[in-house]
């Protein structure tokens, strides 16, 4: 079992390694992926999460790490170590790999965007190339959100304030989901009073924006049949008396024909984007 020490040194290694890359002073070399054993007794635990997995593998956008499509702040190599833990299910070591990340500079938004988000999509692509399981990805998508829960308590929550108030959510028949959980983090870790409901139905998301009366809604769609699920989902929120500005996020290129008051493409933008439309509310 290797020391405290010993893997300080280690991660450190790693990240002057990822450095190196980054600026092309090293070549990664190939590697053969080796997929760790099935743990029958997490079963369980998988299929409650099954929904949320799928985010890593139905990736409408077409957006891909192993094909060069996508450019993250952090090197390939670094993200590909993430994820290997990821699938291992070994916690201790993502949020050693997270929080040398955070000690780098990184705040939450930076881990969330450049470290978990591309790691799903990266799990989605093992999964598209058949060098990781269903079982696997389910695996891995568990540890990463208990990674990201974990990873809260290091940082200090800046007192909420209630005229900035924001509801995030999503229907039970989406797939494309974590972001929005990570979106919601972001704006509470910023001082925003976040209410959060996953896996929710129409008539009940909109009971909960009347009652909670939000100043901002953030919503997610990643294909087409969602722009149609957050269409009625936008047209149940104008109805309502004290109506809130409404921003969406996502992969689907159709969500400019939603009507929302902003489109965002960032956990930085999403926020810019609110804090904009909460003053113009507020004039």
């Amino acid at each position: 079992m290797p020391s405290h020490a010993d893997r300080s040194v280690a991660l450190n290694a790693l990240f002057d390694l990822d450095a190196a890359l980054a600026c092309g002073r090293v070549t990664p070399t190939a590697q053969t992926w080796q997929k760790p054993k099935s743990d029958t007794e997490e079963m369980d635990e998988l299929e409650r999460i099954s929904d949320l997995a799928r985010f890593a593998i139905r990736r409408s956008s077409g957006k891909s790490i192993l094909e060069g499509s996508i450019s993250p702040r952090l090197s390939r190599h670094y993200i590909d170590a993430f994820c290997r833990l990821l699938l291992l299910g070994k916690l201790n070591g993502t949020l050693d790999l997270a929080r040398m990340y955070m000690r780098r500079g990184a705040d939450y938004g930076e881990i969330a965007e450049q470290l978990f988000s591309m790691a799903a999509i990266c799990l989605g692509d093992r999964w598209d190339v058949d060098k990781a399981t269903m079982i696997e990805v389910n695996i891995g998508i568990s540890t990463l959100l208990r990674t990201d829960i974990a990873l809260r308590s290091s940082f200090c929550l800046p007192t909420e304030t209630h005229d900035r108030c924001a509801l995030f959510g999503f229907l039970q028949c989406q797939a494309h989901t974590l972001g929005i959980t990570f979106a919601a983090q972001y704006f509470r870790q910023n001082g925003w009073n976040t209410h959060y409901m996953p896996a929710t139905t129409l008539e009940e998301f909109a009971d909960a924006a009347e009652k909670v009366s939000p100043s901002i809604v953030g919503l997610t769609a990643g294909s087409d049949m969602e722009v149609s699920l957050l269409s009625l989902v936008i047209q149940e929120l104008r109805r309502l008396p004290n109506m809130p500005k409404i921003i969406v996020g996502g992969s689907s290129p159709h969500l400019p024909k939603l009507g929302a008051d902003a489109v965002v493409s960032g956990l930085d933008m999403a926020l810019l984007a609110s804090e904009r439309l909460l003053g113009e509310r507020l004039v």
